[in-house]
């Protein structure tokens, strides 16, 4: 068969060879002397070896089997062993071949360029890679893609610079952009051509190519908007309700955020800042890098609106604040006080007894026989007006009670039946000092109390919840089975008071600074006074005296003349602090210590005036206006020293000159206050020394026998405690001490008599209890009305508009009191 075959050959084809080169052809050329094999025909092709895919990569092949070529029936193309790997070079079609010319008639998804195993596509250009299409991870993960890189890490890995658009040509209005597709939206990154080469706006939206309010950046002004399409700073933010609009972090620790309230917070992380405002964690410096405190500002300060230290009440405007419902001091009769024995163990008829002297003080005695007693005093009926937003009490008593056994206490009724007894709570100063066994109101065994017992004395204030209602008081006095060793309980007086109109709309006034609590200024010097800045005629200087001049309006100069009524104050030195205009004229010393020129001898205390030298003080050693006292004590012609300032109407005491002094207290927000002395004449001067810094003018308003008022420009919201000195007192006896006389107190006398259980002479018992209840409630409920057993219904207090004119005259003659006519009664400190 073998022979048959190589004959059919030889016979079919003419074989010619020449020398190294075969040729088979039908003609019997010559074969190409270059070529090792030249095979032509015009009728007939070459047929390689064929096979399958599988056949073909079944084949064991090495570097020496390189060039080795088959057709693959399974791929309809001829395969290449390169010597490591088998090539594809060449398809069934032409068309599937791709040209670098491009081709036609392709059918996406069947012609592409790439592979069909798990291979990677790579990209050259000058020998050296481009582009990677990474095709070991198709059926698990996303493909990756490379740009100048190896080994990409996400489906489009760019190693270098990307640049999208650039194609059109002019500013056509439309926009280039990168569009990112999402599962929920679509967002796009991209460029607005608008018109010129300075507004082509960059922006990212979620509205295709759109800009919108997400993020925009204006090229002409490079401004940068973040919740809007147009900003108009370098940076602008803009969050929608309830939205915060920027956070800053630092090592994931916030130290940035504006909130949605529109506050800031800076510094530690804090959800809460105050509205439109900002809140800092730690200290702020201004000028400083290392500030000590929450604010810390080197350099010069201005604040145009007003200052808060702490946290201090707003101030309120009142047009009717605390008012006087009732107040007696008994000077002038019981004031409708009534009494009541409760009990008496023994039945001897010696129980608490209350009597009243017509020229002084109320009193309670009770007998000290051993045995249990109960006694009431009643204060009339107070009606607290209706609206009324706080109601106070107050007195002032002396005690002198067997300690721990007999006692004083207080109750209050509206109804006239129940008793509610005043507890150490309800009082804000001078409660119960102690618990008594006292007495039940049968005397028949002990009723343990919160009282007022032992010797001491003072004065007593509480506040209760009352309005638009009748209110009557009284005072429980109990003695227990034991023998007594006190005097007895004295009441010097007592008075309601109701705050029948809030806050009229007050509010902090731009200018002014509002302290919680005290306000230190200069307090690294060891003296300072507040000053004010006055316009001065003529030349001073620091430590002169200071005093208006007569006739003209508020133009000032250095004392004149000795003992001058017209003196203010005292040329400061170093003042603390400064009011007023510094530009309108010199620093006048009104409170506090400052350096003063004086002459003379002087010794510490001694009160100073005006000299003849000008500006110069001296001694004061006769009646006469002062401006302050001593605090250092000065022999020879003229010198300086410290000098406490204290303008004041100086009264030395003389043995012809009967004097009476005494302290009391203006209460919170009052404005005039009623004092009922016994040593007061008409006829008598009444001076009076404030005891706190009380800013406002008063003036006495009314004087007669056994009583004077006093007026008040402004009320405190504090009390305000004052001395008063009364001149060509009234005494009925006396007695003589380094030349000075007194007023003699014959408290001591009397509590002898209450020791023995008589009521000493010249002294009226307490009427009895009649009315118990409350009276009919008055017509107008918004008045003040007090009613007692003598004269009934008696109103107390109007509303301020049906007094205004009567007030506007006195005020009127009021200040006329208060000018600088030393023929005036002087009445100011």
């Amino acid at each position: 068969m073998k022979k048959f075959l190589c004959s059919l050959m030889i016979i079919s084809f003419g074989v010619n060879t020449f020398a190294q080169s075969v040729g088979i052809n039908a003609t019997g050329a010559a074969p190409n002397t270059n070529s090792m094999l030249d095979i032509s025909s015009t009728t007939k092709g070459l047929l390689i070896p064929r096979m399958t895919t599988a056949e073909r990569t079944a084949m064991t092949l090495g570097i020496s089997d390189e060039g080795m070529t088959v057709y693959d029936t399974t791929t309809d193309c001829y395969w290449l062993w390169d010597g490591t790997q088998w090539v594809r070079f060449t398809t069934k079609n032409e068309k599937d071949a791709w040209e670098l010319d491009g081709n036609s008639g392709t059918t996406p998804g069947t012609n592409f360029i790439g592979t069909t195993d798990a291979k990677d596509v790579v990209f050259k250009t000058a020998g050296v890679e481009r582009m990677r299409i990474e095709g070991d991870n198709l059926l698990t993960e996303n493909v990756l893609v490379g740009i100048g890189i190896t080994t990409p890490l996400q489906p489009l890995h760019v190693a270098g610079d990307i640049v999208v658009g650039g194609g059109a040509t002019g500013y056509d209005g439309n926009t280039e952009f990168i569009k990112i597709v999402g599962q929920a939206s679509d967002w796009v990154i991209g460029v607005k051509n608008n018109g010129s080469a300075v507004n082509n706006d960059f922006f990212i939206s979620n509205t295709d190519d759109t800009p919108d309010a997400i993020f925009n950046i204006e090229q002409g002004d490079k401004q940068i908007g973040i919740g809007l399409t147009s900003p108009e700073s370098r940076l602008q933010i803009n969050s929608n309700s309830g939205e915060n609009a920027l956070r800053v972090q630092v090592n994931n620790n916030t130290k940035l955020w504006v909130l949605s309230n529109g506050g800031t917070v800076l510094g530690t992380y804090s959800t809460v800042a105050p509205t439109d405002g900002l809140y800092v964690s730690g200290n702020t410096g201004i000028g400083t890098s290392s500030p000590d405190d929450k604010l810390d500002v080197i350099g010069n300060g201005q604040i145009s609106g007003y200052l808060r230290v702490g946290n201090p009440a707003i101030p309120s405007g009142f047009t009717s604040s605390m008012i006087t419902l009732y107040t007696h001091s008994f000077a002038s009769g019981g004031g409708g006080f009534t009494q009541l024995n409760v009990c008496d163990a023994a039945g001897d008829g010696h129980t608490w007894n209350f009597v009243l002297s017509g020229t002084d003080l109320g009193y309670d005695f009770w007998d000290n026989l051993g045995h249990q007693n109960v006694a009431n005093l009643y204060t009339p009926w107070i009606w607290v007006p209706n609206g009324a937003t706080g109601f106070t009490f107050e007195g002032s008593y002396s005690c002198d009670l067997e300690n721990g056994w007999d006692g004083v206490y207080m109750e209050y009724t509206t109804d006239g039946t129940t008793w509610t007894k005043i507890n150490t709570a309800d009082f804000s100063v001078g409660a119960y000092n102690n618990s008594v066994e006292g007495s039940n109101s049968a005397c028949t065994g002990n009723n343990p109390q919160a009282a007022w017992t032992g010797t001491h004395s003072g004065r007593f204030r509480g506040s209760l919840s009352l309005s638009n209602t009748w209110v009557r008081f009284r005072f429980v006095g109990m003695e227990d089975g034991a023998n007594s060793t006190g005097a007895g309980f004295k009441l010097y007086g007592f008075s309601a008071y109701a705050q029948v109109t809030a806050s009229a709309g007050g509010s902090f006034a731009a200018g002014n600074i509002y302290a919680e609590k005290n306000v230190y200024a200069g307090s690294n010097v060891l003296m300072g006074d507040i000053a004010e800045y006055f316009p001065l005629e003529g030349s001073a200087e620091e430590g002169d005296l200071i005093e208006l001049i007569p006739g003209k309006k508020d133009i000032y100069r250095k004392s004149a003349k000795a003992y001058s009524p017209y003196l203010v104050g005292v040329y400061s030195t170093a003042p603390t602090v400064t009011l007023n205009n510094p530009n309108s004229g010199v620093p006048v010393g009104l409170q506090g210590r400052v350096p003063v020129k004086v002459t003379g001898k002087i010794e510490a205390g001694d009160y100073l005036t005006s000299s003849d030298i000008p500006g110069v003080a001296m001694k004061a050693d006769k009646p006469g206006f002062v401006i302050g006292k001593a605090l250092e004590s000065f022999e020879g012609k003229e010198g300086k020293i410290l000098c406490l300032i204290q303008p004041a109407w100086y009264n030395p005491a003389t043995n012809n000159s009967p004097l009476s002094a005494n302290t009391f207290v203006l209460p919170a927000q009052h404005k005039n206050i009623r004092i009922e002395d016994a040593s007061i004449q008409k006829q008598s001067k009444v001076f009076l020394s404030m005891l706190q810094n009380y800013k406002g003018k008063y003036w006495i308003a009314e004087k007669g026998n056994g009583y004077f008022v006093i007026e008040f420009s402004d009320t405190q919201s504090q009390d305000l405690n004052f001395d008063y000195l009364v001149y060509n007192a009234k005494y009925k006896s006396s007695e003589k001490e380094e030349g000075h006389t007194y007023i003699s107190k014959t408290e001591e006398d009397i509590m002898k008599k209450a020791h023995k259980n008589v009521v000493p002479d010249n002294y009226q018992p307490v009427p009895e209890l009649t009315r118990t209840t409350p009276p009919p409630t008055p017509e107008k409920t918004h008045y003040a009305y007090v009613y007692t057993n003598e004269k009934g219904l008696e109103c107390t207090w109007k509303p301020k508009e049906t007094e205004e004119t009567k007030n506007q005259t006195q005020n009127i003659e009021q200040r006329k009191e208060n000018s600088f006519d030393p023929d005036y009664e002087k009445t100011e400190d």
